[in-house]
C-alpha cells in the first residue's frame, strides 16, 4: 500500500471514529422521556376515613396510568415508550408520603430535576355523594396554551373510576404527554394520537367540572394547529 493510500485510509478511519463518537454523545445527552407522574400527599386528611379514601384515590390513579399506557401502546407502536409511564408517590426522609410545602419556584425546580411529566398536589373533600379529590396539576415548563402552569380538576372516589380512563385526570395526563411530544418535536402522528385520545375522552366528562372548559379549549386548539417541526424546533 502506498503512502497516499495509507493516508486516505487513516483519514477515513478518523472521520468514521469522529462520526461514531458524535452519535454516541448525542444519545448520551438526549433527555429521557418524561413519563413519571409525581404525586404529593393531599391535604384535608383529618380522619381515618379520609385517609382510607385517599389511599383508594392513589390506587385509582395508578390503575388509570397503567390503562392509558396499555391502551395507547396497542393503538400506536410509536408510543411504546409509554410502557414506563407510572406514578411516583413522593416520600419524606422517614419514608412517609410527603406533603409539598414549598414555593412555586421550588416546585418547578423539582419538576426539572426529577424529569417529571406532571406533579399532582391537592386536597380531599367530602361531598353529598361521597368523597372526591380536587387536584392541582402542575405542568412545569411544558407549553400547554393554558393561562397557568397549574390546572385544577376534580375526581370522585368510587369503584367506577377503576375501570375507566374517561375522566379529568386521565385527560390531563394525555394532554401533558401530547405537549411533551410536541415540544420535543416527536413525529406528528404521535402528537395527534395523544391529542385525539384526550379529545375523545373529553366527550364523556361533564363540562361543569372544574378545569374542563380550559382543558377542552386547549386540546381543540392544539389539534387544529398541530404540524411537523424541524429538529429541535417545536
Amino acid at each position: 500500500m502506498s503512502r497516499r493510500q495509507s493516508y486516505k485510509l487513516s483519514l477515513r478511519l478518523i472521520l468514521f471514529i469522529c462520526l461514531l463518537f458524535n452519535l454516541i454523545m448525542q444519545n448520551s445527552w438526549a433527555e429521557p422521556p418524561r413519563v413519571a407522574i409525581h404525586i404529593f400527599k393531599y391535604s384535608g386528611l383529618l380522619s381515618d376515613v379520609e385517609e382510607k379514601y385517599f389511599e383508594e384515590f392513589k390506587a385509582i390513579v395508578q390503575t388509570k396510568i397503567s390503562s392509558i399506557a396499555e391502551e395507547l401502546q396497542n393503538e400506536n407502536e410509536s408510543l411504546n415508550y409509554l410502557a414506563t409511564l407510572s406514578p411516583f408517590f413522593v416520600t419524606d426522609q422517614q419514608g412517609k408520603h410527603a406533603v409539598f410545602t414549598g414555593s412555586n419556584a421550588e416546585l418547578l425546580s423539582r419538576w426539572q430535576r426529577a424529569n417529571a411529566l406532571e406533579i399532582l398536589l391537592g386536597r380531599i373533600k367530602s361531598k353529598e355523594s361521597g368523597y372526591a379529590v380536587r387536584s392541582r396539576i402542575f405542568f412545569g415548563d411544558l407549553k400547554t396554551g393554558l393561562d397557568s402552569r397549574f390546572l385544577s380538576v376534580e375526581l370522585p372516589i368510587n369503584d367506577i373510576e377503576y375501570d375507566t380512563t374517561r375522566d379529568s385526570h386521565s385527560v390531563a395526563i394525555l394532554f401533558g404527554l401530547a405537549m411533551y411530544a410536541r415540544q420535543h418535536c416527536k413525529p406528528v402522528d404521535e402528537v395527534i394520537a395523544l391529542l385525539s385520545a384526550a379529545h375523545e375522552r373529553m366527550a364523556d366528562i361533564p363540562s361543569n367540572l372544574p378545569g374542563m372548559d380550559k382543558l377542552r379549549t386547549a386540546i381543540s386548539q392544539e389539534l387544529e394547529s398541530v404540524q411537523s417541526c424541524e429538529a429541535g424546533q417545536p
